[in-house]
C-alpha cells in the first residue's frame, strides 16, 4: 500500500443506508409525531435497521455515526415532546382566538369581531394525572363481596394444609386427580360453608 492511499475503515459490502437525506426524513418524521415503524417507512427504511441503529449507538465503543444518530433521534423526540405539551398548555389556558371577523359598520368602518376560547380545566386535570399520577389520579373505590352480598370467606392456612393433607392421602389410596378434584371441590366448598 502507498503513502498517499487511505485506509478503508469501514468493512466492506453495501454501501450504508444511514445517510444524511435517510436521517433528515426520520428527523422529520419523528418531529411529526409519526411512530418509528411509519418513519422509518418515510425515511425508505426498515424499522428493524433503524432499531439496529439505535442498539449500535448503545455498545460498548459505538461508531459516531451511530453515536450522533442516535443523539439526534432523542433531540426530536424531546422537541416534539415539548411541541405537544406547549400547545396542550395552550389549551388548558384558553385565551387564545378562534375566531376573527371584520365587517364593514354603517358608518363604513371596519368592525373586528374576535372570540376568544376558554380555559379547559378538564385537561389541565388530565395532563396533571399523566404527569404526577401518584398525586392527581382519579382513584375508584371497589367493593368485592361474597354470595347475596356478604362476606367473601377466603381460605386460611389450616383449611389449605387440611386439604392438601386430603388429596394426598386419596392420591395415595389409588383415587385419580380429577376424582380427588372433584370430591374436594364439592366437600370443601360446595355445601356453602
Amino acid at each position: 500500500m502507498s503513502s498517499g492511499t487511505r485506509k478503508n475503515t469501514r468493512p466492506p459490502g453495501r454501501p450504508s443506508k444511514l445517510t444524511e437525506e435517510t436521517v433528515t426524513r426520520l428527523l422529520a418524521a419523528i418531529k411529526a409525531g409519526a411512530t418509528v415503524r411509519n418513519a422509518a417507512l418515510y425515511a425508505g427504511i426498515g424499522e428493524s435497521t433503524f432499531h439496529e441503529w439505535m442498539a449500535q449507538a448503545r455498545e460498548e465503543s459505538p461508531r459516531p455515526e451511530f453515536l450522533e444518530f442516535a443523539e439526534q433521534i432523542e433531540r426530536a423526540r424531546a422537541e416534539l415532546q415539548v411541541d405537544v405539551l406547549n400547545s396542550v398548555m395552550e389549551t388548558i389556558r384558553g385565551g387564545f382566538v378562534t375566531k376573527r371577523v371584520t365587517r364593514t359598520g354603517r358608518d363604513g368602518e371596519p368592525e373586528h369581531e374576535e372570540q376568544f376560547a376558554p380555559p379547559d380545566g378538564r385537561l389541565g386535570l388530565d395532563l396533571l394525572s399523566r404527569i404526577w399520577p401518584q398525586d392527581f389520579a382519579k382513584r375508584s373505590a371497589m367493593e368485592v363481596s361474597g354470595p347475596e352480598g356478604g362476606p367473601i370467606e377466603l381460605a386460611t392456612a389450616q383449611r389449605v394444609q387440611a386439604l392438601a393433607g386430603r388429596v394426598a392421602a386419596a392420591l395415595a389410596a389409588g383415587a385419580s386427580d380429577e376424582d380427588v378434584e372433584d370430591a374436594e371441590v364439592v366437600g370443601e366448598w360446595g355445601d356453602g360453608q
